[in-house]
């Protein structure tokens, strides 16, 4: 049995989904990343306010 021939057209338009998926994934990091810099930075204030 013959495997069907993936037109490159269709290769091409699955490519720019992965590339856009990476993309969006990585931006989603990034702002992870930021919030949980921004609760540290605040849970450390609070407790150098409670323990003073």
């Amino acid at each position: 049995m013959e495997s069907p021939a993936i037109d490159k057209e269709t290769l091409e338009l699955a490519t720019q989904d992965v590339r856009r998926i990476l993309e969006i994934q990585k931006e989603e990091q990034q702002i992870l990343i930021t919030q949980m810099n921004i609760l540290f930075v605040t849970n450390s204030a609070i407790l150098s306010f409670l323990f003073k």
